[in-house]
């Protein structure tokens, strides 16, 4: 999370560009769990690549999901997939790098999300909000990892709509 796997991203933006099937200034990452992590990382790590990223039900602090697992059955899991350092996971967690970020941020999470916790998404918000970074942040009543009620999807795809028409005219 957050390095090779990241680096692919990368790669596959600027070689969508070179071809120009993209436009730099037009691209925004959008990602949801896994891919809401790679789009606060993008945010992080190249912050001068897209000109803004959505996180529906993203990670953003892989310590502290790492350390909630230990609680559970997935335990070991995590710690294989995702490692135990502590300093390492601090270190790929976008929500302690959130003073990198340079562009408008969109959140959206389930308030009773219990793939990934929507603490996952206020930590990044509250930093970039401490920092006064442009973001967004919508908790989505009774809302899940999968917007499986019809009013979340609503919600969810209008709010995207209206952030992607801001900000990539």
């Amino acid at each position: 999370w957050g390095l090779t796997m990241q680096d692919d991203l990368t790669d596959a933006a600027n070689w969508l560009v070179e071809q120009n099937i993209a436009l730099k200034d037009k691209m925004c990452i959008v990602g949801a769990s896994y891919g809401g992590y790679a789009a606060a990382m993008a945010a992080v790590k190249t912050p001068d690549l897209f000109k803004c990223a959505i996180s529906f039900a993203g990670v953003t602090d892989l310590k502290k999901l790492v350390s909630t697992s230990r609680r559970f059955v997935n335990s070991n899991f995590a710690k294989k997939q995702i490692g135990d350092d502590s300093a390492d996971l601090k270190a790929r967690s976008p929500a302690y790098h959130a003073d990198k970020v340079n562009i408008p941020m969109l959140f959206i999470h389930g308030e009773d999300d219990v793939v990934v916790a929507v603490e996952q998404s206020e930590a990044m918000v509250n930093e970039l909000q401490d920092l006064n970074k442009d973001v967004k942040f919508i908790e989505l009543e009774n809302g899940d990892h999968y917007l499986s009620i019809q009013r979340n999807r609503h919600i969810t795809f209008k709010a995207m709509d209206t952030f992607l028409k801001k900000h990539l005219n």
